[in-house]
C-alpha cells in the first residue's frame, strides 16, 4: 500500500493521492540537473529544520498553508539581488549605501574596490543598517579625479550570491 498512494501535508490538512508511475519516464540532462538541485533545496531545507533558530526565522515567514521548510526550500532557489547602490558620497563622506533585496534574508554585503589597473585597494563587509539595506565605510582617501571599479557582492541565507560591478568617477 505504501507504494500505491502518497501523503501531503498542506498547513493542518493531509491530501491522499495516487502514486504516479514514473517507471517508464527517461529524464532529460536539464531534468536530472533540476532533480540534483533541488534534492540540495531539500537538504538544505531539512538542515535548516533541524536548527531551532533557523526554523523559528522560516516559521515567521508562513502565509496560508505553507511550511517553513517549503519557505527554505524557495530561498534556496531564489539568490538575492543588489537593486541600488549609492555612490554620491563615495568622494565626500566616504561611504557607501548598498539596496540588496532577496525574499526572506541578505545576510552579508561585501566590497571591493580596485584602481583603473584592476588593482585591489581595499575589501571589505558592509554594515546592515536596516532590512536589504546596508552600509560600506571607506578605509582609504580616494581621489576625485581618478576612476575607480566597484565589485559589491551580496549573499543570503543559502548562500546564493549577486555581484554588482560599476566604475565610479568624480568626472
Amino acid at each position: 500500500m505504501g507504494d500505491q498512494i502518497v501523503f501531503k501535508r498542506y498547513g493542518d490538512r493531509t491530501i491522499v493521492s495516487k502514486m504516479p508511475d514514473m517507471s517508464r519516464v527517461k529524464k532529460s540532462v536539464k531534468q536530472q540537473a533540476e532533480n540534483n538541485k533541488f534534492r540540495e533545496a531539500a537538504l538544505y531545507a531539512r538542515t535548516q529544520m533541524a536548527n531551532p533558530t533557523s526554523k523559528a526565522e522560516y516559521t515567521t515567514r508562513i502565509k496560508g498553508m505553507q511550511r517553513a521548510y517549503n519557505i527554505a526550500i524557495a530561498d534556496f532557489y531564489t539568490p538575492p539581488e543588489i537593486k541600488k547602490v549609492d555612490t554620491r558620497e563615495f568622494f565626500k563622506s566616504k561611504k557607501l549605501t548598498i539596496n540588496a533585496v532577496d525574499d526572506f534574508k541578505v545576510v552579508k554585503v561585501s566590497v571591493e574596490i580596485y584602481d583603473s589597473n584592476d588593482t585591489l585597494i581595499e575589501r571589505g563587509d558592509a554594515l546592515e543598517l536596516a532590512e536589504f539595506l546596508w552600509e560600506y565605510a571607506l578605509t582609504k582617501e580616494y581621489k576625485s579625479e581618478e576612476p575607480y571599479k566597484l565589485a559589491i557582492t551580496a549573499w543570503d541565507k543559502p548562500g546564493n550570491t549577486a555581484v554588482f560591478k560599476t566604475e565610479i568617477s568624480n568626472n
